[in-house]
């Protein structure tokens, strides 16, 4: 049976079974969650909107709401893992123009390949690449090819952006070794005021390094309690960014335009989502486009294309806690052209990349009270994708990227026992069964058990500690598996070439952790609150899948065993006026066979943020700072990143309440304000220097 056939069926049956359910039965609120250690308050401002006026009760970052954890609602600061929410607020206040602007301060997670935005691939805990998984609307976006990044993401349509840290394939399957990146575009609900049924935004920004231009529209509405929808299309355009120094950042110029639609019907219990984005990219670009400035890079045209859609239904009726039902049916295209004239000659290559994957993912959650203080949610679904993909070179399959295919399909279990009110145990186990072929090749068939054990305590009224033990897995890649053809040419001397190598095992790992999280409130003023989080980590990672080059080969092989350890620590005051968030991570990794360290790993980093709210000017204001702290535990052949590193930024939002003003934004900042010239561990290039941003919204 082929893959659409498997996806056919599976959906049938699973709609069938949904649409058959008792409509009397029902569960709690959707992804509602067992009562958990840690209670917070849950403050009234709304971060989508803007609006400053002064919350009755302070929240912090750490209170946001996040179901990528364990696909239940909690808070980061509840949840028995280590996972960090960026809000829209943020996203406005940073004027992200990538998921690296947007993320770069969240500790233990970097973005290698930067400032190129189109080159940059996800690091978390010193795993990069298909090492995580990227969802957007419930869509996994698994394309990866070499060095040509992996996130196609425009952030004016974001609206949250979860980081979920650490082995996480018992909910998220292969690829979840570093962690899951999960992204949720924007809402009309979120958008409209109270007691709006129509509205829309228009946005225009500016920003100087690289003379980054920004335009958008954005129309939503909610004619009735039932329907919704939202239509948002943007376009941004920006020439070569510079350095601190003044040096031109080569082909760090890109045109690009996105687009998004959503529609969502709700009633008796029932939601459905329907949501479709289409990103458009042109640049200039090396071919290689995470390696730094030279006249050795060679350029290439490059138009990039990518389409998703996703159909998501939720089943959450109010007479019964055994049924909170959720079914996703997604779809992604990712297509990438790339023109390559040899130098000075007419020679050259007319290469397309290009992958397609479908999939859909069913879960329930059904709970249970067995006694006072003692409950149970058991979540259980199952997991499906394909992804298809497709390499040409001048009209002729590319060997590089081989037509190949690869399904994987999953089964999952979670039970969240809460005992006492005071103790919850989460057991979890997932078991993948994959399928990589390719045309004139072996196939391939494995399966992998992924299990986790969480525990999370409540010590204190105010203190929480929590430990966990968890697995993940990542198949090889297609072309890892199955590449050939030449990988680099050594002129006279021949080429070097792929070997493919169907017997790789996956990689896997192993991860040990333990934190504690503090909850206070009224702690220096009324109203005020308190919240810090904190966790020590080992992850062992066995079979690390790495590439062999040799003088005349290049092949993926298993070559060794690695040893991840560090520490995170996230905290956050709000003072309803005043505001400041901390983060803080530490990271050393080593091929536990020889001691040698391992080239992916970050370096220390601190960042910290302070801000005010001002009501009676109606504006925020703050400061951001990054402390680098250099990496020299490297491989021999790896650069250094020398010496300690402090970027300042400053940022001041302005939202008028006057009546003829109503709806205005204006959001001013300076990036690097004391142009410093530095480089980021992971990255082969020096960042950008001093950059004025302005953003101006308008709601109506």
């Amino acid at each position: 049976m082929n893959s659409w056939a498997k996806l056919a069926l599976l959906g049938g049956t699973a709609m069938g079974a949904l649409a058959f359910l008792p409509s009397g039965m029902a569960s709690a609120e959707t992804a509602g969650t067992v009562p958990q250690p840690v209670q917070l308050a849950q403050a009234a401002t709304s971060t989508i909107t803007g609006q400053t006026t002064t919350p009755t009760s302070a929240e912090t970052p750490l209170d946001a709401i996040t179901v990528t954890a364990t696909k239940t609602e909690t808070t980061a600061l509840e949840a028995p893992a280590s996972v960090t929410v960026v809000d829209r607020e943020e996203i406005e206040r940073s004027q992200a123009t990538s998921l690296d602007d947007a993320i770069r301060h969240v500790p233990g997670v970097e973005m290698s390949g930067g400032p190129r935005s189109s080159a940059e691939q996800p690091n978390i805990r010193g795993l990069g690449g298909s090492r995580v998984v990227i969802i957007t609307d419930g869509v996994r976006k698994n394309f990866e090819s070499g060095h040509r990044g992996r996130v196609y993401q425009d952030m004016d349509l974001v609206d949250q952006i979860d980081i979920l840290r650490g082995p996480s394939s018992m909910l998220y399957g292969s690829g979840a070794l570093g962690g899951v990146i999960n992204m949720e575009t924007k809402d009309a609900r979120d958008l409209l005021d109270p007691g709006q049924t129509v509205g829309g935004q228009a946005k225009a920004g500016f920003q100087s390094n690289g003379s980054h231009r920004l335009g958008s529209l954005t129309a939503y509405a909610a004619p009735d309690e039932h329907v919704d929808f939202l239509v948002s299309g943007s376009r941004r355009s920006n020439g070569d960014q510079e350095t601190g120094t003044g040096q031109t950042i080569s082909y760090s110029n890109d045109s690009s335009a996105a687009g998004l639609g959503k529609v969502k019907l709700q009633g008796r219990g029932h939601e459905l989502e329907l949501t479709a984005e289409s990103y458009l990219l042109w640049n200039d670009i090396p071919t290689a486009p995470d390696v730094g400035s030279g006249t050795s890079l060679i350029p290439a045209e490059r138009f990039l294309r990518e389409n998703s859609a996703s159909l998501r239904y939720s089943f959450d009726a109010p007479d019964s806690e055994l049924v909170n039902a959720n079914a996703t049916l997604y779809y992604s295209d990712t297509f990438i052209r790339e023109l390559v004239t040899a130098r000075g000659t007419t020679n050259g290559r007319n290469d397309s990349t290009a992958l397609e994957t479908m999939g859909m993912d069913l879960s329930n959650t059904s709970r249970f009270d067995f006694a006072d203080g003692f409950g149970l949610a058991l979540t259980y679904g199952g997991e499906l994708y394909n992804d298809s993909q497709e390499g040409k070179r001048n009209g002729a399959y590319r060997e590089q990227y081989p037509i190949a295919e690869a399904t994987t399909s999953a089964a999952y279990t979670q039970a969240e026992f809460t005992l006492f009110d005071h103790l919850t145990i989460t057991p979890g186990v997932r078991f993948d069964q994959y399928e990589r072929e390719a045309f004139a090749k072996a196939d391939v068939s494995e399966s992998e058990l992924s299990k986790k054990l969480a525990l999370s305590y409540q010590a204190t009224s105010f203190l929480a500690l929590f430990g966990s033990y968890s697995e993940a897995f990542r198949a090889p890649e297609l072309t890892e598996l199955y590449a050939g053809g030449v990988h680099f040419s050594m002129g006279p001397g021949g080429n070097n070439v792929f070997i493919a190598n169907p017997d790789l095992r996956p990689e896997t790992a192993e991860n040990k952790e333990i934190g504690l999280a503090m909850s206070f409130d009224d702690v220096l003023s009324q109203g005020d609150a308190l919240r810090m989080k904190g966790s020590v980590y080992r992850n062992d990672v066995k079979d690390y899948i790495d590439l062999d080059v040799k003088t005349f080969t290049t092949q993926a092989i298993n070559v060794r065993n690695a040893r991840i350890e560090g520490g995170e620590l996230e905290a956050g005051y709000d003072a309803n006026r005043w505001f400041s968030t901390l983060g803080y991570s530490h990271i050393e990794g080593e091929n536990t066979a020889n001691g040698v360290a391992l080239a992916t790993i970050p370096e220390d980093k601190l960042a910290l943020l302070a801000g005010w709210r001002i009501p009676g000017w109606d504006t925020t204001l703050g400061w951001r700072g990054a402390l680098l702290f250099g990496q020299d535990q490297v491989p021999s052949g790896t650069d250094k990143t020398e010496g300690r590193k402090v970027i300042h930024d400053v940022f001041v939002s302005w939202e008028p309440s006057e009546a003829a003003l109503d709806g205005l934004r204006l959001d001013f900042a300076v990036d690097n304000v004391f142009d410093k010239s530095y480089r980021r561990h992971l990255a082969s290039q020096y960042e950008t220097g001093r950059n004025f941003m302005l953003t101006a919204s308008m709601r109506f």
